[in-house]
């Protein structure tokens, strides 16, 4: 089958993640797979396993892109596309457009559960399929019921089970990209909390910001040193590699505000290691609490504080939760079961 993903994002993250792994998934199952994407993107390398005449690169600068849309579908008639899947809700009525005017099946995926403007909602109706990332995400979309199935992202599970702890020192992690809603101004002052009684621990936030002032960043630095934790809290920036990012740390923390999903809180899952998360849409669904993880409430610096404690002072309950989760990904989180499921829905839609 002949698919081509849509994905105007400029910045890497997880929905680029997901993007970049159900492509390699798509074609290591020998569908032909195309991609369109903004000529000046930050993330075209993580796609060298494509031709390159199977990206298309083109402006995509907003919803109302009418020249993107026709050279969407100039591709879609010349590759023969059979499905177009956009990623993206900017790329939604693009998508739509060229998909309607080619009479190509539409599939969209929803990342996010922040509320759709009218203009989105209208695409919605000539999509043959939604995909919601987690049914916390299918429940905000009350206006196409009847179209959404829920597929989890999916993560490595196999090559994630390979990481080992580099050292014995005690380390705390959390990843993201640094903005507010991901909480990271939390994680600093829980820090604060944790080293007075365990003054040797460290703390390594993974992840950078891409903003064009690296405003938040600059927030974040100046708590640390308000706080006197500058030789505990270490920004790492971002880390490319997953066996060298998972293999730093022994506890992950997801401190997030909002998490529609939270592709990061699996690979820890992956990955074996004990997990506090805060109770977003996407920790509920990815953790069971006090199983495979602790959930805790969101924006409560004590409860976060006490929980990573907890793990801290016990290497048996860090082991017990750490092997939960990684059943838990195999079992419901995989890489294989994304791509399966999504296969079916081009297959059911073609």
């Amino acid at each position: 089958m002949k698919i081509l993903q849509i994905n105007s994002a400029k910045a890497f993250g997880g929905g680029e993640k997901h993007l970049v792994d159900l492509c390699r998934g798509l074609q290591q199952r020998r569908h032909e797979v195309f991609v369109a994407v903004r000529p000046n993107n930050q993330w075209q390398e993580k796609l060298d396993f494509l031709p390159e005449e199977n990206l298309l690169r083109i402006p995509l600068r907003n919803s109302l892109d009418f020249l993107s849309a026709r050279q969407i579908a100039e591709f879609v008639r010349g590759k023969n596309i059979e499905i177009i899947h956009a990623h993206v809700a900017r790329d939604y009525s693009i998508a739509a457009l060229a998909s309607r005017v080619c009479k190509t099946p539409l599939v969209l995926t929803r990342h996010l559960t922040y509320k759709l403007s009218a203009l989105h909602r209208l695409t919605f109706k000539q999509a043959k399929r939604v995909i919601a990332v987690s049914n916390g995400v299918a429940e905000s979309l009350s206006f196409a019921k009847d179209k959404v199935s829920v597929i989890y992202n999916g993560v490595d599970v196999n090559e994630l089970g390979k990481i080992e702890k580099a050292n014995s020192d005690l380390v705390v992690a959390t990843i993201g990209e640094l903005r507010e809603h991901k909480g990271q101004a939390d994680f600093i002052k829980a820090a604060a909390i944790i080293i007075e009684k365990h003054p040797k621990v460290k703390f390594l936030i993974i992840g950078k910001d891409n903003s064009a002032n690296q405003s938040y960043q600059i927030i974040l630095e100046n708590l640390v040193e308000e706080l006197n934790l500058k030789d505990k809290v270490i920004f790492t920036g971002w880390l490319e590699n997953p066996l060298e990012i998972y293999g730093a740390f022994d506890i992950f923390v997801s401190s997030a505000r909002s998490e529609p999903f939270g592709l990061v809180i699996a690979e820890a899952m992956a990955s074996e290691k004990a997990i506090v998360a805060t109770e977003t849409v996407g920790a509920k669904e990815l953790l069971t609490d006090n199983e495979s993880g602790k959930l805790l409430s969101v924006g409560n610096i004590e409860q976060l504080a006490e929980a990573i404690t907890e793990l801290l002072e016990s290497e048996h309950l860090r082991q017990t939760l750490g092997k939960n989760a990684r059943m838990r990904a195999k079992d419901f989180f995989s890489l294989e079961r994304m791509v399966s499921e999504t296969e079916k829905i081009y297959q059911a839609v073609a």
